[in-house]
């Protein structure tokens, strides 16, 4: 299933060592690869010592369908900023759990996941 409308990517830094993606509309596989580049970016800035950024965190409260593969793709960019040393955090995932087949759902369990951004960054900032 491809969703019904383009996906929207949101940057921010609400804290110095918190880099912020908010999704929007469909995540499809062309959004899903513009959000896997932006981590990548935020790992070469990481790298280059030109970000504090600790942690990557992903809204999808906004997402209002997930594409098939991905999930697969969130995983790859984990795994590359967790490379880095940066996590990679979600938010809004539990919407869309039920739609998910089991093997993206297994992927989901592999990523800290909060019910809203506020609780989130109350928690990254203190780490």
């Amino acid at each position: 299933m491809t969703p019904a409308s383009p996906g929207f990517l949101a940057i921010g830094s609400p804290a110095p060592q918190v880099h912020l993606v908010r999704v929007t509309g469909g995540l499809d596989a062309a959004t899903a690869n513009r959000l896997l580049r932006l981590v990548d970016a935020r790992c070469r800035l990481v790298a280059g010592g030109d970000s504090a950024t600790r942690h990557v965190l992903v809204d999808l409260s906004g997402v209002t369908a997930l594409a098939p593969g991905t999930v697969t793709m969130l995983d790859r960019a984990r795994e590359v900023a967790e490379s880095h040393g940066l996590s990679i955090d979600l938010v809004g995932t539990s919407k869309h759990t039920v739609t998910l087949s089991g093997r993206d759902r297994h992927l989901l369990l592999r990523f800290r996941t909060f019910p809203a951004v506020d609780v989130a960054l109350d928690d990254l900032v203190r780490t």
